[in-house]
């Protein structure tokens, strides 16, 4: 079944690459997309009936609506909303070559998710991926940056071939040196890395230029990587937080035995709790030291609010098998928690989010893509509504997911005259509709252009038939 159905997307996948490339090979000098407003992430100005103007990839131009100019193809843009590609800034995309290639890759795509940071892959996987996408330029892919393999004290078997172990004299260092010359484009810091280790990695990195994001050690807590110099933090959860509340060894330490031994309820009281307990005093100043640097959370709200009616419609049947067992049985668990348990957790981590805000720490939308009903691209779109219902405004909850990771990464384009053109096409304007998200009905990013129908073609290759 699974042999037919990856046939099925790779003809699918095929015939959409055809017509991408039968355009390209008759594309204009010039591509004109005519009668749309630009919204600016930065400053949530929405200007009114433009054409954009694009040559050689590049966004050469932005005119009046209706503007004589020739072009050897002129799309009616249809008074849609223009914002930069977005951003998943926190996905596992390369557990397999052949449906990363694919099907989740262009799942990216077809959902106007035009860059990722891919958090944790096995460096042999990472490679023939990006090689591929290198040698056949017809290939559908997000602009990826990849940490390689996690860097942990010691390998668990729950992360398999996705980590590197660095305990023990000159493992840091060497492992920094292998990764970096492998071209990863930042690393990965894990929990239970020791503070002699997670001292090492920083080090070899700042002497590689290499950026260190990722989660927060026991060994150092957070006040301790903020003050060493980590980019980001990942996860808006108890073990990034939690020396800040009680630490490894106090009442929040067994956190992680709660959920997976004791059970959904346990678990959802005890993050209420936690968020409760938190000493603002003592960590909101590191947080103010950590935004002020340029700081950045990626929350992942995602992974902590997983209510069945917050999963996209059409998630479900894009999932792999095992993904799918694993979906639904988080789902039942969290069914079987009272609604007024759940309702409390949650508003805990909607006032813990708002707090990080307002310590000034960037914000940037990811998903942590594919774990627990999470889809490539479609995710992301979620992500994004429950950003909005946790608090942010309209406009914060689109720089989460443009402006803030294009300025932290340092990734050229979007809508600005001279820049590579990344852009995406939206129904509803998103400063009044977070929902707008959903389904792009034109993404243009690397010198291509997707119309609806050939997105629409790019979500449904990207079916596994694995829903009910």
């Amino acid at each position: 079944m699974r042999s037919s159905l990856a046939l099925i997307a790779a003809i699918v996948l095929a015939l959409v690459i055809a017509a991408i490339s039968q355009t390209r090979a008759q594309a204009p000098d010039r591509l004109l997309i005519d009668s749309v407003h630009l919204v600016d992430p930065e400053t949530g100005v929405v200007t009114r009936d433009r054409a954009l103007v694009i040559e050689d990839g590049r966004l050469a131009d932005i005119l009046p609506a209706g503007a004589a100019l020739e072009a050897r193809e002129r799309i009616d843009g249809a008074g849609r909303y223009v914002t930069p590609g977005l951003w998943d800034s926190h996905v596992h995309a390369l557990g397999d070559v052949e449906d990363a290639l694919d099907r989740v890759l262009p799942m990216f795509i077809a959902y106007g998710v035009t860059h990722v940071r891919d958090m944790a892959s096995n460096l042999d996987r990472l490679q023939t991926v990006r090689a591929a996408i290198a040698e056949d330029s017809s290939r559908i892919a997000p602009t990826m940056l990849a940490a390689g393999p996690l860097l942990i004290e010691q390998e668990v078997r729950w992360y398999g071939d996705i980590q590197r172990a660095v305990g023990g004299p000159g493992a840091p260092e060497q492992a920094v040196e292998e990764l970096a010359g492998a071209g990863v484009d930042f690393l990965k810091a894990y929990t239970g890395l020791s503070a002699e280790s997670y001292a090492a990695v920083m080090a070899a990195a700042d002497a590689r230029g290499l950026p260190v994001d990722g989660h927060v050690p026991d060994s150092m807590g957070l006040i301790g990587v903020i003050d060493a110099g980590q980019r980001t933090i990942e996860h808006l959860d108890i073990s990034a937080f939690l020396s800040c509340a009680g630490g490894p060894d106090g009442a929040f330490g067994n956190h992680i035995a709660i959920r997976f031994s004791v059970g959904m309820e346990a678990h959802m009281r005890n993050l209420a709790a936690f968020w409760d307990a938190f000493d603002w005093r003592t960590c909101g100043p590191a947080l103010e030291r950590f935004g002020a640097r340029g700081g950045a959370l990626t929350p992942t709200l995602s992974m902590e609010m997983r209510e069945r009616g917050m999963i996209p419609e059409g998630a479900l049947n894009r999932l792999s098998a095992g993904s799918r067992d694993w979906c639904l049985q988080g789902l039942e668990e969290i069914d079987a928690a009272p609604e007024e348990v759940r309702a409390a957790a949650y508003a805990a981590l909607r006032g813990a989010l708002l707090r990080v805000k307002a310590a000034g720490v960037t914000l940037l939308a990811g998903t942590d893509t594919p774990n627990h009903c999470i889809i490539a691209g479609l995710g992301l779109a979620a992500e994004l509504e429950l950003l909005a219902q946790a608090g942010l405004s309209p406009l914060e909850v689109l720089q989460s997911a443009t402006a803030n990771p294009a300025r932290l990464f340092g990734a050229p384009g979007g809508v600005e005259r001279g820049a590579p053109a990344d852009f995406i096409l939206l129904d509803a304007n998103p400063l009044e509709d977070v929902t707008a998200y959903r389904a792009p009905s034109g993404v243009y990013t690397q010198g291509r252009w997707f119309d609806d129908a050939a997105l629409e073609a790019l979500r449904e290759a990207g079916r596994t038939d694995q829903g009910e």
